[in-house]
């Protein structure tokens, strides 16, 4: 019998309570927002921008931010352990592309 990596059920399996949650929360907060805005209510529009200001974020140099990415990395693969089969060839590939670019800037310079 086939054993397949990403087999429907298994995700499913792992996901479904908070994937449930999330999507009924957006269902509900789509609602709660389009009957804001319809017509005959109060004329008031909510337009916020939601940003992540990594200025903000103290972290010093370049290894600091490596440091972040690596972490935040981690916890999405503790989360989500599926997504494990995957990050060993991106962060290779990640690596190859970054040090074929350093090379690159370092021999045209």
């Amino acid at each position: 019998m086939t054993e397949y990596l990403f087999d429907g059920p298994t995700l499913l399996g792992e996901l479904g309570i908070p994937l449930l949650f999330v999507v009924f929360v957006g269902v509900l907060t789509g609602l709660v927002l389009f009957v804001r805005e319809a017509k005959g209510g109060d004329g008031s529009s909510i337009e916020r921008r939601a940003e992540i200001n990594m200025g903000r974020i103290n972290i010093q140099g370049g290894i600091g931010a490596g440091i972040l990415i690596l972490m935040l990395l981690g916890a999405v693969l503790i989360g989500i352990p599926a997504l494990r089969y995957l990050a060993l060839p991106g962060v290779c590939a990640g690596l190859v592309v970054g040090g074929s670019l350093a090379f690159w800037r370092h021999r045209h310079q």
